[in-house]
C-alpha cells in the first residue's frame, strides 16, 4: 500500500514551485517561451537532437523522411503547459517560436 500525506507549503522544494519537473532551474528558452505574448515572434539558437522520422510510403515502395528538432517539441510543450499554441520551426540551427492563439 502506497503511504500518502499533506506537506506543507514552507516543505516544497524550490524547484517544484518554479515548474521544473526534474528539479533542474527552467532555462531561459523556456522561459522566453513562457513570457511570449500575443502577435509575438522570438527566435534562440538551437542546441536540441534532430532526427530523421519515416512520414509514409510512397508508391514506389520507398519512404518519405523528415526531419524532426527536439527543440520545436520543447517549444509546443512549453506553450501549451502555459496555456497558448504555437506556430514554430527550425532553420539553420535557429528555432523560430511565434504565439498563435490562446487555449480555450
Amino acid at each position: 500500500m502506497t503511504t500518502i500525506w499533506n506537506v506543507e507549503p514552507d516543505e516544497i522544494p524550490e524547484a517544484f514551485l518554479q515548474g521544473s519537473p526534474k528539479g533542474t532551474p527552467p532555462s531561459a528558452e523556456g522561459n522566453a517561451i513562457r513570457n511570449l505574448q500575443e502577435g509575438k515572434t522570438i527566435a534562440f539558437p538551437c542546441r536540441w537532437k534532430h532526427s530523421e522520422q519515416k512520414s509514409r510510403k510512397l508508391k514506389n515502395g520507398k519512404w518519405s523522411y523528415h526531419r524532426v528538432c527536439m527543440g520545436t517539441n520543447f517549444a509546443h510543450v512549453t506553450a501549451n503547459r502555459e496555456g497558448f499554441r504555437i506556430k514554430s520551426t527550425c532553420k539553420d540551427k535557429i528555432v523560430y517560436v511565434q504565439y498563435k492563439v490562446a487555449i480555450q
